[in-house]
């Protein structure tokens, strides 16, 4: 009987909950169309949660560059500096099961206002952040002067990830918010290369009285099946 009721704990220790690493959701923006503030037909890679479709920026009526430089980029086109902020929300509906959220992370680009990539330095400052579906913040992280003002040789992109450490529900909905700003002087800019990451909760962890019912309950067969 001992042996039976240990096998029947190694069997219910095997189904608690474990977590693969994977990426939640990415895009590239290549063949991204855009109209006004709107990227459409986007490419989604989506684990666990759904795909989000199109992107509008809050820049209206500046909207998105569609200039040679800006093709396959989320690139806007408001100047920080002299017309402030902007911002884009990513839907996030998680499925079946929780997932426990990572970092977002991004290619982040400056343009001029002619939709052309930025020869010299510019500041640009974002901010990656999860909110629920009501909008209300729960968790991100600012990242400021990724393009520092006097900066020589500009290199672009740079690559950034953002702590978005969170755990999410299954079957809900989230925003991921990402903000772009900058005090001058003016310039524009953009993203592109967006991934996700985090740990899809396969199983999750039953409550310990539940737990101790299920090992009961095993052992319980166990015990039957040595007196018969």
């Amino acid at each position: 009987m001992h042996r039976s009721f240990l096998i029947a704990i190694i069997l219910l220790v095997g189904v608690v909950s474990h977590a693969n690493a994977i990426t939640i959701l990415s895009t590239d923006f290549d063949g991204r169309t855009v109209a006004g503030s709107t990227a459409s037909n986007l490419t989604w890679v989506t684990n666990g949660v759904s795909d989000p479709g199109a992107l509008t920026a809050d820049t209206n009526p500046d909207g998105l560059f569609d200039t040679a430089h800006a093709q396959d980029r989320f690139a806007v086109d408001r100047n920080l500096h002299n017309e402030g902020t902007w911002s884009v929300d990513i839907d996030l509906a998680v499925g079946a099961s929780a997932i426990n959220l990572n970092t977002v992370q991004l290619d982040a680009f400056i343009f001029n206002n002619a939709g052309d990539l930025q020869g010299v330095g510019r500041q640009l400052s974002m901010t990656v952040d999860l909110r629920d579906a009501g909008l209300n913040f729960i968790t991100g992280t600012t990242i400021e002067d990724i393009y520092i003002h006097d900066e020589p040789g500009l290199a672009q992109p740079k690559t950034f990830a953002f702590g978005v450490p969170a755990a999410l529900s299954a079957n809900t909905n989230y925003v991921i918010r990402v903000t772009a700003f900058g005090q001058g002087p003016g310039n524009n800019s953009g993203i592109d290369n967006l991934i996700v990451d985090g740990d899809i909760v396969v199983n999750p962890v039953p409550e310990p009285a539940t737990a101790g019912l299920a090992i009961l309950g095993i052992a319980g067969v166990a015990l039957r099946r040595k007196r018969c």
